[in-house]
């Protein structure tokens, strides 16, 4: 809000993010594109601390499982959540990046990846969720 725009507040992106909206400014953005560097570094790396934490205690009580059908179910599981979790935080961390320090990047092709970083990751989550319908699409394949 306290940063000055000139009349054309047109963001190129489908959706709003930080560094787009900071780079329609006309002013210096040097504490804005860092702001919007360390942020996102910070919420990923303590997401990602905590999500190896949980799935630790979540495998190791898994282990304890009396019968391997269960064990077996609750590997399934896991491994559904971490490919998914993956799907979504590893373009998202691209998209990031080479926002942030790549410049020879077309601008097209940031918004079309970004495009699909949103869309792909929750078309595909069924299929890593369900084992049923995984198990159909590893046999079409």
């Amino acid at each position: 809000m306290r940063l000055p725009f000139s009349r054309t507040r047109i963001n190129l992106h489908i959706y709003c993010k930080h560094i787009g909206v900071a780079r329609l400014a006309y002013a210096d953005i040097s504490i804005s594109i860092w702001y919007g560097f360390a942020v996102p570094i910070m919420t990923i790396i303590s997401e990602m601390i905590l999500t190896g934490i949980s799935y630790t205690l979540i495998l190791r009580a898994a282990f304890y499982l009396p019968s391997r059908d269960a064990l077996q179910k609750a590997l399934c599981t896991c491994g559904s959540h971490v490919s998914a979790i993956l799907m979504f935080y590893t373009p998202a961390m691209f998209s990031g990046l080479t926002h942030r320090f790549s410049h020879s990047i077309s601008h097209t092709f940031h918004i079309a990846f970004a495009s699909l970083y949103v869309a792909i990751p929750y078309a595909l989550k069924p299929i890593f969720k369900t084992k049923q319908i995984r198990d159909k699409v590893i046999l079409l394949f």
